[in-house]
């Protein structure tokens, strides 16, 4: 499929702009809203002293810093200095 849009002549122009524009989409469609959803979870559970649902908690959060420390690293020159505790 990717073949079809970089070897038309016409289209060429264009995949790297739709290809953002899709990234864009999926973003905002499915992992945004998602990303809302658990946060709002984890806000309302963060003090909760159950064992089990705060080890939970903990994963939970230890999943949004790998995935903002994986977003912000691919796009930012030093990574190094990037750190959620």
């Amino acid at each position: 499929m990717v073949t079809q849009f970089q070897g038309h002549e016409f289209e060429k122009e264009f995949y790297t702009y739709d290809k953002v524009m899709a990234e864009s989409d999926l973003k905002k469609i499915y992992l945004i809203p998602d990303w809302n959803r658990n946060w709002i979870l984890l806000n309302l559970q963060y003090k909760n002293p159950e064992p089990g649902i705060r080890q939970e908690v903990a994963k939970q959060l230890m999943l949004v810093q790998n995935e903002i420390n994986a977003r912000i690293g691919r796009n930012w020159p030093d990574s190094s200095m990037v750190l959620i505790a």
